[in-house]
């Protein structure tokens, strides 16, 4: 069996697993109020930026914190639209080459994740448990990456989630278009200097949000 397909077999065990096991209330719930919680930057961890409206990178234990925000002349309803189209991100998102989605009955999401980061030259699987909360005001969708699969992912989420999370949020904006906000805290499993993980990271996410956006644009049509 090539690698190929052991990755493929192994996403397929998870996948069944987490169709199979049943979910409690404190596993199934929360992920936004968590992931919200480090959602927090002063003024020193601001960056300059030519594309983003703000922009915020701060490192904590070996983990990067980073928050992007831009205003875009987009339809909120069309953005929120194909943000939470997730069995669609391999067509447009940048180093997405395969995703698998599970929406249990009982509302809890999951996605596994085949991704090529610009700065690897190997292709990684992750699964994260996802949270999408929307109403006329906004949509966020918080995401926290689990243990890679572990058949007992759910109750592994609610002791002990890996460190990587984040979120999307998309927003009316006053006057027009929307605000769109992408955070997260990513730990890189080797040490990465500053200065390279800002550069890397600055122009991936500007990346992400015009892909993101040309997206959304050509479902307007």
């Amino acid at each position: 069996m090539n690698r190929k397909s052991a990755a493929r077999q192994i996403e397929s065990l998870l996948l069944a697993a987490l169709c199979a096991t049943p979910c409690s209330a404190a596993a199934i719930s929360g992920v936004c109020q968590r992931v919200e919680a480090d959602d927090a930057f002063t003024l020193a961890d601001r960056v300059k930026s030519d594309y983003f409206d703000d922009y915020y990178i701060r490192n904590r234990d070996g983990a990067y914190y980073i928050r992007a925000t831009k205003r875009l002349s987009l339809t909120f309803t069309r953005a929120a639209k194909v943000l939470s189209g997730l069995e669609r991100y391999a067509q447009f998102m940048p180093g997405y080459s395969r995703i698998r989605v599970v929406r249990n009955p009982d509302g809890a999401i999951y996605t596994a994740i085949r991704f090529q980061a610009d700065f690897s030259f190997f292709e990684s699987s992750f699964t994260n448990r996802v949270e999408i909360l929307q109403s006329p005001a906004g949509y966020r969708q918080c995401w926290w990456q689990l243990q890679a699969h572990d058949p007992a992912v759910i109750e592994e989420f609610r002791r002990a989630p890996k460190v990587n999370h984040g979120y999307w949020r998309v927003a009316p904006a006053a006057g027009g278009g929307v605000v769109l906000r992408y955070f997260s805290v990513i730990k890189p499993p080797i040490p990465i200097p500053g200065f390279f993980y800002r550069y890397v990271v600055s122009n991936s996410y500007r990346e992400v949000f015009e892909h993101l956006a040309d997206r959304i644009r050509a479902e307007s049509k």
